[in-house]
């Protein structure tokens, strides 16, 4: 499918996902918005979906500086079993679910970062066949790695991981990058990731190495060292999962 075809059925997608008079009293008092059918959403081609986000918010300004990884965190509010969650765009745009409904809009506060909860860690290993079958990794708080290559990384490693802040030095090797590695600061610029919201962000680490990154508090924001991803190779799987008080 071409792109103007695409674009053609996302417009008629938009108009029968809008829901007019501002939708349920969640948003209510939002004057910048756009309200869109969160079931519709969730049955809508991904290639369409992402689409009519952007109408969505290019309807009340935000005409720019979407990535791919704010329609992700979207798409993970989208889908998310919450019945009330967000994901957060440049220039304080937030898309915001609410039981049925889904809205852009623009927040006129200033935003604080909030605090992250404090968080521990759970893991687990198991055989890669094992994993396999049982597929148990759900949800946003899990990731699984490679078990083998964490331990090779580190003498003590699964004994040493820590969940924490950023600190100076830390590093990450992003989704899709073969060789090399990159500061942890300059991958939130890549993302796009506002200054306001990366002391949020907590890093499941070994020594200044970043394993996960991923944010407490927003289910779409969170992404996996490529060094340690799953791979046809991978003998044990490491099972981690993050536990809160959320």
């Amino acid at each position: 499918m071409n792109s103007a075809y695409l674009w053609k059925q996302a417009e008629e997608a938009y108009k029968s996902l809008k829901i007019e008079g501002g939708g349920p009293g969640a948003f209510a008092g939002i004057e910048k918005k756009t309200v869109l059918s969160r079931e519709g959403l969730k049955q809508a081609d991904p290639a369409i979906r992402h689409r009519v986000m952007l109408m969505a918010f290019s309807e009340i300004g935000l005409y720019e500086d979407i990535a791919s990884a704010h329609l992700e965190a979207a798409d993970s509010v989208i889908f998310s079993g919450s019945a009330s969650a967000e994901a957060h765009f440049p220039g304080n745009y937030i898309l915001a679910v609410s039981y049925g409904s889904a809205a852009a809009y623009l927040s006129n506060e200033e935003r604080v970062c909030a605090p992250a909860p404090d968080l521990s860690l759970k893991s687990k290993v198991l055989p890669i066949d094992e994993y396999r079958a049982a597929l148990p990794v759900k949800g946003c708080r899990a990731a699984a790695f490679d078990c083998g290559r964490i331990k090779s990384a580190a003498e003590n490693a699964l004994d040493v991981l820590a969940v924490r802040g950023r600190e100076e030095g830390d590093f990450f090797t992003p989704a899709g990058m073969k060789s090399g590695r990159k500061k942890v600061q300059d991958y939130f610029v890549d993302r796009k990731i506002p200054k306001e919201e990366r002391a949020r962000f907590r890093l499941v680490a070994l020594g200044s190495e970043a394993l996960w990154i991923f944010d407490p508090l927003s289910c779409g924001n969170g992404e996996i060292n490529e060094r340690y991803k799953i791979n046809e190779n991978t003998k044990d799987v490491l099972l981690l999962e993050i536990d809160s008080e959320l």
